[in-house]
């Protein structure tokens, strides 16, 4: 098993098998996150939200791109 500090690198590489590892865990905190009360959306806009998240740090991490926008 790969220490974190490999994991991360896979990721950053845009590794797909990290990605595919990751990537269920990611999604239901990020839609978790996207359905806290204060924020009133709908599962279906949670989704789009978490989707977006999700897309913001793939591009992130393997692009180094500008670091995702705080809310």
């Amino acid at each position: 098993m790969a220490s974190d500090s490999e994991f991360l690198d896979d990721l950053h590489k845009g590794d797909d098998s990290a990605w595919n590892r990751i990537l269920p865990e990611l999604r239901k905190l990020a839609i978790r996150s996207a359905k806290r009360p204060r924020l009133k959306l709908n599962y279906a806009d949670a989704e789009d939200c978490a989707q977006k998240a999700l897309s913001d740090l793939h591009s992130w991490l393997t692009e180094e791109a500008e670091p995702p926008k705080q809310i």
